[in-house]
């Protein structure tokens, strides 16, 4: 870390007087600070780096305060790190501030297949912790076994459904799936099998101490009646009044519109993107003597982004009480499903990672054209937002969750971008804007430039380390 980068951080949070997710401060003036190591399990275990400052005091306004012996604390860091399971090499920086001598300790989040990062003495379950927000707290049982899930690959999908049986699944529907396949894999050996042989080599049924039952993946895509032996396993919807879940309508309705959605995966996916479409505004462009409908959000994205939750979510044991969720708000659209990323998949990275956690319902839902290509629904929700000149969609992986929020807002100017992250951050260097506009560091600098000559920005600090304030 360089100073530049630090003066913008204490700024911030001096401006804010407050943490942020990424940001923890420690006085550290009298002792080494004490369980240092569940900041480490945190932070490693969160979607982003995280940086700790020790040498600041929240509580006198992040003023910086004499370190009680910068020496000692960096062999305690490296001691503490030792214990993590797995290991954490962090940077550590000692750098002059304020006249006062700061430790900054930088983490970087382990890779998914790895998790959770614990501390050895505590064991997993004591000693794992998860980043929230601008605070911490131990892991819970479902998000531990949801990171060791991880560490192989999980087939949820392929277990038997316990009570089920074939007649429970469609007849029609599966002679219609086994001459498709008869049609497109003519040398599979299996097209020639008896009828349940056939689903059972396919995995639709699976063995249950010799009674073949059907698969989840087989009950899910199809069942009869999925929801009768999984009756959590549904899409849920939501519209609220304004931005948040707490303002009532007028007429003091805590939810505008309340549904829920049953069936196999296709019939109620399509249920649920038809009804979000019915919930959302839609306006016109005419083209020449032809009427074109243009919705609030893009069909294709609200499509993905159903079908994204329920073909990746988790479908362990724990996480089968848990529903998909869609809720519609003034500005935003969110679907939520249970689960975080899987796989080798960072969330930096989503659009060019791949990993498929549930296997054999991929396998069945990509031949029936429900979904088309593993890994192309991000491209196709960001691809359609950007068409549509909205605010780019943000992904949110929390371990136990994944969540997908679609804005209904137009993209802004690049002055509107800077002077909305300035709001938001109290202020913004060169190397910001140049990420948020995503451009060069000679643009980013003539446009901070022109908004400081027109009045519309306030430089602070010299050339090297100047950052921007709104006056």
């Amino acid at each position: 870390m360089d100073q530049e980068t630090l003066r913008g951080i204490v700024y911030n949070l001096r401006h804010h007087r407050t943490e942020f997710h990424d940001i923890e401060v420690k006085a550290a003036n009298n002792d080494n600070p004490n369980e240092l190591w569940k900041t480490f399990s945190a932070f490693a275990n969160y979607s982003k780096p995280g940086i700790i400052i020790c040498g600041l005091d929240e509580d006198s306004g992040f003023k910086a305060v004499d370190i009680y012996n910068p020496s000692k604390l960096q062999e305690h860091i490296i001691s503490v790190t030792s214990l993590m399971e797995p290991s954490l090499c962090p940077d550590i920086t000692v750098m002059d501030f304020e006249g006062k001598t700061l430790v900054i300790i930088e983490i970087d989040p382990i890779p998914l297949e790895m998790r959770p990062c614990f501390y050895k003495p505590k064991g997993v379950y004591d000693g794992s912790y998860i980043r929230i927000s601008i605070s911490k707290r131990k892991m819970n049982f479902y998000e531990i076994s949801t990171c060791l899930s991880n560490r192989s690959q999980p087939n949820f999908d392929k277990e038997p459904i316990k009570d089920a049986t074939i007649d429970d699944l469609n007849r029609t529907k599966l002679e219609s799936y086994l001459d498709l396949l008869k049609n497109t894999r003519k040398d599979a050996p299996y097209t020639s099998l008896p009828f349940e042989q056939q689903l059972k080599t396919l995995n639709i049924l699976s063995d249950d101490n010799g009674t073949l039952r059907p698969s989840l993946a087989g009950l899910l895509v199809f069942g009869q009646s999925p929801q009768r032996f999984e009756p959590q396993l549904v899409i849920t919807f939501l519209q609220y009044y304004s931005t948040t879940e707490t303002k009532l309508a007028p007429g003091g309705e805590r939810f505008l519109d309340n549904r829920k959605f049953e069936g196999p995966i296709d019939e109620m996916t399509d249920e649920a993107y038809k009804h979000v479409l019915s919930r959302t505004g839609k306006g016109s462009l005419i083209q020449g003597v032809y009427r074109q409908d243009i919705h609030e959000y893009p069909r294709i994205a609200i499509r993905e982004a159903i079908i994204n939750a329920t073909a990746h979510r988790d479908y362990s044991i724990p996480a089968r009480g848990s529903h998909i969720q869609i809720k519609l708000f003034s500005d935003r659209l969110e679907v939520i499903s249970p689960g975080g990323l899987y796989g080798t998949v960072a969330l930096e990275d989503i659009v060019n990672g791949e990993s498929t956690r549930n296997r054999f319902l991929m396998h069945f839902l990509e031949d029936l054209n429900v979904v088309e290509n593993r890994g192309s629904g991000v491209d196709a929700i960001l691809d359609a937002t950007q068409s549509a000149n909205l605010l780019p969609p943000q992904f949110e992986d929390r371990i136990s969750s994944f969540k997908i929020t679609l804005y209904n807002a137009q993209l802004q100017s690049d002055e509107e971008k800077i002077l909305a992250y300035v709001r938001e951050h109290g202020s913004i260097r060169r190397i910001e804007c140049q990420t948020l506009l995503v451009t060069d560091s000679r643009r980013s600098k003539h446009i901070l430039q022109k908004m400081r000559d027109s009045g519309l920005l306030k430089q602070k600090g010299t050339t090297k380390g100047a950052y921007y304030v709104i006056p």
